[in-house]
């Protein structure tokens, strides 16, 4: 509040007492704001206790260290809890702003080739768009993306939250890419990162045919998730070789795709299923009803060429693996163009002959209960190198369902803010974040 008038004979004694309770209030609030700093700056550590299914260990960060107890202010907890942001309604708005320059820049209504598969408007699209003005495009940037049925999101049950930003590298693009398919029966969604000087232009092949060619032989079939995850990965090696032979000589992306339906055993429950090449990790997190802990599992371990089986199947096939030297340089596959740091993709044909194959990896289903709060996922190494699972759940759990979008925004932040303080930003990784939160409402 103003300070009060007085009378101009007042002495400098009465002066200072009038004003003493404001100084005193002043310091208070200031006081407040350091506390409640501190506080968020504490949940942004990401240390609260989780207890994972089994240890997962990846990053090149150090460890998180040990919990801290905490108290977690309700103006805290408002400004997570509050907020209701899905990728949906985060599209709607851009579209409801009506700016054409914008629209054609940032977002473009067109239909995913997987779509071709159903009836017309039956699916809503979310996936990457690319361009050859990428390389244009400010660091950091958003990546362009193209929507279809985005009405349609108002009748699905799932909240999701998708975020994919171009890094650091002088020279390259953003060569991550994804994808969101859903309709009233199922979800499928993937996330794909580009190697090699065209690594953009196969990862947005991939992720354009693998969910055509997944969900092709799935909807008719849904037992068989393993015949119809290789097939598909094959089909889509294939289509690489006949459309751009050159390109993904030397060039690849990872691929991690997954299907959450409501076809389990019981009415209460949903199958996740996945297949993956690469290290785009996928990561299921559980947490009981009343329970403190989110129960992290990472669904499979990533295709990297010192993985005991992976050597074998490299070194049966007359391949050499190159051991890292240090935490900041991975094994590689060595093959004619150089050396690869992982064994297993969607293109680089120049390592096939050296142990490289296309050929998913397949982790069991899991089942999810009705009764149990559940987080899916899917990122590639922008953040998994420099964010452990468990973290990376501690801090999307801390956000509302209703506001998954946000989620996925600050675990994008908060890993591009630990690859600038890793060698002073000379390199930071492209970021790829797909947050799913199941809900059985509705389905």
């Amino acid at each position: 509040p103003p300070p009060p008038l007085l009378p101009a004979s007042t002495g400098l004694a009465a002066v200072a007492a009038k004003l003493a309770p404001l100084a005193a209030a002043a310091v208070e609030a200031v006081v407040e704001g350091a506390t409640s700093a501190a506080t968020e700056s504490r949940d942004d550590d990401m240390d609260a206790p989780l207890t994972p299914f089994s240890p997962v260990s990846r990053t090149r960060s150090p460890p998180v260290p040990p919990a801290v107890p905490r108290v977690v202010r309700r103006s805290q907890l408002s400004k997570t809890r509050g907020r209701t942001l899905t990728i949906d309604t985060k599209i709607s708005g851009l579209l409801g702003r009506e700016v054409e320059d914008l629209l054609d820049d940032r977002l473009s209504k067109r239909s995913h080739p997987a779509e071709d598969l159903f009836t017309p408007g039956v699916v809503a699209a979310v996936w990457g768009k690319s361009t050859d003005s990428d390389i244009f495009q400010p660091y950091f940037s958003d990546k362009a993306m193209n929507c279809d049925n985005l009405t349609r999101f108002g009748n699905m049950p799932h909240s999701i939250g998708v975020h994919c930003q171009r890094g650091h590298k002088p020279n390259s693009p953003n060569q991550d890419d994804f994808f969101v398919l859903q309709r009233q029966e199922w979800l499928c969604f993937g996330v794909m990162d580009g190697h090699g000087e065209h690594g953009h232009h196969v990862s947005h092949l991939a992720q354009e045919m693998l969910p055509k060619s997944t969900l092709d032989r799935f909807v008719p079939d849904e037992e068989d998730w393993q015949s119809s995850a290789s097939a598909a990965f094959r089909e889509v090696a294939d289509r690489l070789r006949e459309e751009m032979p050159d390109k993904s000589a030397s060039s690849g992306s990872t691929a991690s795709i997954a299907i959450l339906s409501r076809d389990g055993p019981s009415r209460g429950s949903m199958r996740l299923r996945c297949a993956f090449v690469g290290d785009s990790s996928i990561v299921y997190a559980r947490r009981g009803r009343g329970a403190l802990c989110w129960e992290v599992q990472q669904l499979g371990q990533d295709h990297k060429p010192d993985r005991e089986d992976e050597m074998e199947r490299i070194e049966s096939c007359g391949g050499k693996v190159l051991r890292s030297s240090s935490i900041r340089s991975p094994s590689r596959l060595l093959m004619k163009s150089g050396g690869l740091a992982m064994s297993r993709s969607l293109g680089d044909f120049d390592g096939v002959p050296y142990g490289l194959t296309c050929e998913p990896e397949v982790p069991e289903e899991v089942l999810l209960e009705e009764q149990d709060e559940h987080i899916i996922l899917i990122c590639s190494d922008g953040i998994w190198d420099m964010i452990e699972p468990a973290s990376a759940v501690q801090l999307v759990g801390r956000f509302s369902p209703e506001n998954t979008q946000g989620a996925a925004e600050k675990l994008a932040a908060k890993a591009q803010v630990r690859w600038q303080e890793q060698d002073r930003g000379s390199c930071v990784d492209d970021i790829t974040v797909c947050v799913v939160r199941p809900n059985f409402s509705g389905t």
